[in-house]
C-alpha cells in the first residue's frame, strides 16, 4: 500500500521492482493494480519453497520504500492451492494490511484467522461514561489511563478499522453531548471537521492522540473552571468566618484553620479573588459595622471600637480614619448621630 502517482506509474514500478527481485528457482510473480489504488503481487511458488517466498516479500517492501521514499506496507494472504481460490487471498491480503490501523504503517503483515469478540463493540460504546466522568471531575491523568485502556481493548478486539472509527467518533460525540457547552473550546465548537479528522486518522494511535488532545484541551477548561468555583466557595467561606468573627482578635492562622487551607495559600488566594488581603478585608468590615454604631447608638467611641474587634481606640481611630477620612467622633456628628 504505497500511495505515489498514478495507478498506472505505480503498476508499471511495481513490475519493474518485481522483475528485478524475481528469485532464482521456482518462484514466479507477478504484479497488478486493484481499482482502490493498492498494487498486488501474485506468487506461483512450490510448497517447500515457503521461506524463501517471504523473504522475497520483505526485500520487495524494502525496495519499494527506498525507490519510493515513502512507507510501503504488506499484506499477505493464505496459501492457496489453485486461481479459484486467488480472490479468497487477495480479500485475506487485505485484511492483513487492515493491522497497519491497530499496528502502524511501514511493516510486513500476515493474514491470521482472528474472531472478534462478540461483546466488543457494545462493551466499547459504554465507555464513554467513564471518560466523561473523569473530565467532570478533573482527573486528566485517569482519563488519560482509561483511553489507552480503551484503545489496547480495541487493539485486542479484532474489529475492522471502519468499525473502530465509528466507535471513536461515537466515543466524542457522547462525550459533547454529556457535556455543557460552555466547557467546551470554540474551536472544537466550530470545526467542521471534528469528526473527519477522527475518523481520518490513518493509525489507531493517532486516533488515541486526536481523541485524547480534544478531552486534554476540554479537561483543562473544566479544571480552570472547577477552581475557580472552587476558589470562590473558599472566599465566601472566609466571609463568612470575618463576619461571624469580628469582633474577636482573630489571626490569620484561625481563618486558615476555619478552610482547613494553610494561611499563605489562603492569604494569596484572597487577595487574587477580591483585589484586597484579608486583613484589609476585615478591618474594612469593622469599620462598616462601627459607622452602623455611630449612626444608631449612643456608646462611645471607645465601646464601639471593643464591641467591633479592636482592643484600643488608637487602633479604632487609625483604621477608621484611613477608610473613611475622618475620625469617628466627626463621623458621628456628620451624620447627626447621638
Amino acid at each position: 500500500h504505497a500511495h505515489a502517482g498514478s495507478p498506472e506509474s505505480l503498476l508499471s514500478y511495481a513490475a519493474t521492482v518485481v522483475d528485478r527481485l524475481q528469485p532464482k528457482g521456482t518462484i514466479d510473480c507477478a504484479a497488478f493494480v486493484t481499482l482502490s489504488g493498492h498494487v498486488g503481487v501474485a506468487l506461483n511458488y512450490d510448497s517447500g519453497e515457503n521461506g524463501r517466498a517471504r523473504d522475497y516479500l520483505h526485500r520487495l517492501r524494502e525496495s519499494l520504500c527506498e525507490n519510493l521514499s515513502c512507507l510501503v506496507t504488506v499484506g499477505v494472504g493464505d496459501e492457496v492451492s489453485s486461481l479459484y481460490e486467488l480472490p479468497a487471498s487477495f480479500r485475506h491480503a487485505m485484511d492483513a494490511l487492515n493491522r497497519r490501523f491497530f499496528d502502524g504503517r511501514d511493516r510486513l503483515y500476515f493474514y491470521s484467522r482472528e474472531k472478534q469478540a462478540p461483546d466488543s463493540i457494545e462493551s466499547i460504546s459504554l465507555k464513554h461514561l467513564e471518560l466523561v466522568n473523569c473530565l467532570r471531575t478533573g482527573r486528566m491523568d485517569k482519563l488519560e489511563r482509561n483511553l489507552h485502556s480503551i484503545v489496547e481493548g480495541i487493539r485486542s478486539a479484532h474489529i475492522k478499522p471502519d468499525i473502530v472509527k465509528n466507535l471513536f467518533v461515537m466515543l466524542l460525540s457522547r462525550i459533547i453531548e454529556s457535556l455543557n457547552m460552555e466547557w467546551l473550546s470554540r474551536e472544537i465548537i466550530e470545526d467542521p471537521t471534528l469528526f473527519q479528522k477522527l475518523y481520518g486518522a490513518p493509525t489507531l494511535d493517532e486516533a488515541e492522540q486526536h481523541l485524547m488532545d480534544i478531552c486534554r484541551d476540554t479537561g483543562d477548561r473544566i479544571v480552570r473552571r472547577l477552581r475557580t468555583e472552587e476558589n470562590g466557595r473558599i472566599v465566601h467561606l472566609i466571609w463568612e468566618y470575618i463576619r461571624r468573627n469580628y469582633v474577636r482578635d482573630i489571626s490569620l492562622f484561625d481563618i486558615a484553620d476555619s478552610v482547613h487551607l494553610n494561611a499563605n495559600y489562603v492569604s494569596t488566594l484572597f487577595k487574587q479573588a477580591t483585589g484586597r488581603t484579608i486583613f484589609d478585608s476585615l478591618n474594612h468590615h469593622r469599620i462598616e459595622k462601627a459607622k452602623e454604631l455611630l449612626r444608631e447608638s449612643t456608646f462611645s467611641a471607645k465601646d464601639i471600637a471593643l464591641k467591633v474587634g479592636y482592643n484600643n481606640s488608637q487602633s479604632f481611630n487609625r483604621f477608621f480614619k484611613k477608610y473613611e477620612g475622618v475620625t469617628p467622633n466627626v463621623y458621628r456628628r456628620s451624620t447627626g448621630g447621638e
